[in-house]
């Protein structure tokens, strides 16, 4: 195993070089010196003045020691131009559909970068001396996020969660794989709302829901999730844009109206049978209560302070004033 590690970081070091053309690099130099001709840059003789001696064995070093420069040189120089084409990346442009057409300028690219790769069968570790350098993105490109598309893929996500409870293909959590734990808790993921009563409250669950609601400064929109089929990520992320671009201010109280949720029980439920039996506030309450699940899109960046961690919990649980 160790010898297989030795040959394998050798093999790697030298790509895409190979030892099979020092080899030859060391016989056309001997030849070439014994022969009396100079190899180029008068190499050989010059190390031969540096060497302690003149003799057959320290020529044949000389030999070595020129074949192995001239190898070496000719491994990095391979390298750096294999840095430098695989540096283009306007391939990454052009079409692959059927029938398109490449370009002259990387059908050149590729034809090249398959004869300076091709001196030897790469290893599977044996290019990274070759690859440029990754270019780190701009700060302020690391800070740009794209709200609606990671709200609609977390929501998708999530239903594809919900489809799995409902077609109970989950497993049950069993301590050390063999106790069972009660699996009843998954149904009131999803599609459960409290129901505040006079004396005591209710859970109420449905059996399915085809949309969500979503909350941005201050209003509440019903988001459609499913027609036939989960929306995609895609289809969800145009939704959630339109509300991120919604310009309109909220109704009179809407902002407020889920605070209710917080007022002591019995007062909530007789300000519900009173105000939210009936007309808007009733159609509202039930597009509310019935959706799937609650999606709040912040308008502002939440700040964690290390130090007044009070003020951290007073700022996450305003967002949590909701009906569901």
């Amino acid at each position: 195993m160790l010898a297989q590690l030795l040959l394998n970081s050798i093999h790697n070091g030298v790509y895409p070089g190979h030892y099979r053309y020092l080899c030859l690099l060391i016989g056309i130099a001997t030849a070439v010196h014994f022969n009396g001709y100079n190899v180029p840059l008068n190499l050989t003789n010059r190390l031969l003045h540096l060497l302690p001696g003149s003799s057959l064995l320290w020529q044949m070093a000389a030999c070595i020691l020129t074949s192995l420069f001239y190898w070496l040189t000719a491994i990095y120089m391979l390298r750096y131009i294999l840095k430098l084409l695989l540096m283009y990346k306007g391939w990454m442009y052009e079409s692959r559909a059927r029938g398109s057409q490449v370009s002259l300028k990387t059908k050149i690219w590729f034809s090249l970068l398959k004869i300076f790769s091709g001196w030897n069968t790469p290893k599977l570790y044996s290019y990274q001396g070759s690859l440029p350098r990754l270019p780190l993105p701009s700060l302020q490109d690391t800070m740009e996020r794209n709200q609606a598309a990671r709200a609609a893929s977390s929501i998708y996500s999530v239903l594809v969660f919900r489809r799995l409870i409902e077609r109970q293909e989950l497993e049950p959590i069993r301590i050390q794989g063999v106790v069972p734990l009660c699996s009843w808790q998954y149904e009131r993921t999803f599609n459960t709302t409290r129901i505040p009563g006079i004396e005591t409250d209710k859970i109420c669950h449905w059996s399915d829901s085809n949309h969500i609601i979503v909350y941005h400064k201050g209003r509440y929109f019903k988001v459609i999730i499913y027609k036939g089929r989960i929306l995609k990520p895609c289809e969800l992320q145009v939704q959630m844009q339109q509300i991120l671009d919604d310009k309109s201010t909220p109704l009179p109280l809407e902002e407020q109206v889920a605070v209710l949720t917080a007022a002591e029980r019995t007062h909530w439920a007789q300000v519900r049978r009173k105000h939210f039996n009936r007309g808007v506030n009733k159609v509202s309450l039930d597009a509310i209560e019935k959706a799937a699940f609650f999606v709040t899109l912040d308008n502002f960046p939440y700040e964690f302070d290390m130090v007044s961690t009070h003020i951290n919990c007073k700022a996450y649980s305003k967002r949590y004033f909701v009906f569901k």
